[in-house]
């Protein structure tokens, strides 16, 4: 072990070569009155391993994965052939945190955000949040649908312009309802996932964030509106 060890000493000292450029030069006597042996160099591996300093200081960055683009592209007519989106709108509460969510009537595509408040600035920055994730689609909302709470942003929304329809009292709209019923029932089977009894308002804020993600990437056979149960 001693030996090992200045082998390993020596070895720092002359500057950290390759380990057969170590050996050759050991045994070729290069280095005068050198007490190391070849033997000594092999054993000192074996018990300590490749050096860690010469490990860190030669390593180079290894070359990373070359970014392929394989997304589908959409025919023009398609997107054309859906234009004018009926947008369905409603706060979910999960945990008793509010969360703006949207739902499309022709693409059954789901937006959700957290909402630190439900002041009428914070609802509508959150339409508009929403209507730009279609806009850089190339899809133009037509029509927007929620119930009374949105009422204080309704002028707001006609003049984007946008037809705003504000539900009557009491009324509801299956769409939306059947939507945020699911994302929670994918909620609430994540978090019965996990060991623990309860969530960080953190980790309840991205649990639904997952679950949404994961509904726009497997929507349900047959759409969320195959059936319709009153608000949870």
């Amino acid at each position: 072990i001693e030996r090992a060890e200045q082998a390993r000493k020596l070895y720092h000292v002359i500057g950290f070569p390759s380990m057969k450029d170590f050996m050759t030069l050991v045994q070729m006597n290069m280095i005068k009155d050198c007490p190391i042996t070849v033997e000594d160099i092999k054993i000192c591996e074996k018990i300590f391993g490749p050096d860690i300093y010469a490990l860190k200081g030669k390593t180079t960055r290894r070359q990373p994965r070359a970014i392929v683009n394989d997304y589908v592209e959409i025919p023009r007519e398609l997107i054309e052939a859906q234009q004018g989106i009926k947008l369905y709108a409603d706060v979910m509460w999960v945990e008793q945190l509010p969360f703006f969510t949207t739902i499309s009537e022709q693409l059954r595509f789901i937006t959700v955000q957290y909402l630190p408040n439900q002041r009428a600035d914070t609802l509508f920055e959150a339409c508009e949040s929403a209507f730009a994730k279609y806009n850089q689609a190339g899809f133009y909302i037509k029509e927007f649908y929620a119930d009374p709470e949105f009422a204080c942003i309704e002028e707001d929304i006609a003049n984007i312009p946008i037809t705003c329809n504000i539900t009557p009292a009491q009324a509801h709209l299956p769409v939306i309802d059947r939507a945020i019923r699911t994302i929670k029932e994918r909620y609430r089977a994540m978090f019965h996932r996990t060991p623990f009894s309860m969530w960080p308002k953190i980790m309840v804020i991205h649990g639904v964030y997952n679950a949404v993600k994961w509904l726009n990437t497997f929507p349900p056979k047959g759409g969320l509106t195959t059936a319709y149960s009153p608000r949870t």
